[in-house]
């Protein structure tokens, strides 16, 4: 069979930015009545700021995935100063390109990623990036899309109340089994859950799991791929559930589902194949003495730097000094 064509998508947002800051404080205040930051939503300024090292994910990109057929940026309104938005692998896409009027703005991520499917010119199969995911060894074709499947890991884990965050994956499961109420893909094709890739611990954890539902999915945060159809799919059973997540301009953690939704639908559809643990890992950016190992040891591919409330600002130089050694090379991306 032949392998499509693979883009990467990358959503990216400069918190930072006046002009995208006092449209979105006007907005929150006349139409919602609530102010930026207000502890009362979910609206951190974990999720919205920005470090200065978005260049070095288009580097990595550059080096480690040349082979990527296009690079579709999603931004409100934004632009890095330092990126040519008009090189030819680089789709510059605007939220009112592709999101209905009626669901605009928004400033819930989840929002966004549900509507990846309406972004003209994106390939069927491609790959979602956070911009605080970077590759850091080379990765091919076949580290995400197989036969035209996408690659997953597929360990079933206890869904644990201990965040606010753990309904939407409840939210998740409760649409997942509404189609899928059997564990039907595991027992047609047992291999795929019970895969070496997983490691004796997901082995062991689907076992355990097994008898059990809803069950979640082991996360490791990092680019997952996708199929444009499987959001269209799921819009056109779930299309009430859906909206009621893109309907609110900010994250709603009691009724809203997210992207993961994606990966669990071709899980259980058994349009899967399985992923190796060792394709990536996640940290916080508190973790430098371990991102300085990961990028000296080669053991990933990719790596997950994530904000997070109780970032140590002290570490940001540190960061940026480890990325910039990695990848001291402006790539064609960059004026």
């Amino acid at each position: 069979m032949t392998q499509e064509k693979i883009d990467f998508v990358v959503t990216w947002v400069d918190g930072a930015d006046p002009v995208w800051l006092s449209r979105k404080k006007t907005y929150l205040k006349e139409k919602l009545g609530v102010d930026v930051g207000d502890e009362s939503v979910e609206d951190g300024d974990d999720r919205y700021r920005d470090f200065g090292l978005f260049k070095y994910w288009f580097r990595s990109i550059e080096k480690y995935a040349p082979w990527v057929n296009k690079i579709f940026l999603i931004t409100d309104r934004q632009k890095p100063e330092w990126l040519d938005v008009n090189h030819p692998k680089i789709r510059w896409v605007n939220h009112d390109e592709f999101i209905p009027q009626e669901y605009l703005p928004t400033y819930s991520s989840p929002a966004i990623e549900l509507n990846f499917h309406r972004i003209e010119e994106l390939s069927e199969n491609f790959v979602y990036f956070n911009d605080d995911v970077y590759l850091v060894n080379p990765v091919e074709p076949q580290d995400f899309f197989v036969n035209n499947l996408p690659k997953h890991v597929a360990i079933y884990d206890a869904i644990v109340p201990w965040h606010p965050f753990i309904k939407t994956l409840y939210n998740n499961m409760e649409v997942l089994y509404r189609h899928f109420p059997t564990k039907s893909a595991l027992r047609r094709s047992p291999l795929k859950f019970f895969s070496l890739k997983y490691g004796f611990m997901g082995i062991l954890k689907n076992l355990l799991l097994l008898p059990w539902k809803p069950t979640g999915y082991v996360e490791l945060h990092i680019a997952n791929p996708v199929k444009k159809s499987t959001i269209s799919k799921i819009w056109e059973l779930e299309s009430a559930t859906i909206q009621k997540t893109v309907e609110s301009p900010l994250r709603d953690y009691s009724t809203g589902i997210n992207q993961y939704l994606f990966r669990y639908w071709e899980i259980e559809s058994n349009q899967f194949e399985p992923q190796s643990i060792s394709i990536g890992k996640r940290i916080d950016m508190n973790q430098v003495d371990e991102l300085a190992e990961i990028l000296r040891t080669s053991r990933y591919n990719m790596v997950c730097i994530n904000d997070t409330l109780e970032f140590n600002y002290e570490n940001q130089s540190k960061i940026q000094k480890l990325l910039e050694n990695k990848f001291p090379n402006k790539s064609n991306f960059e004026f």
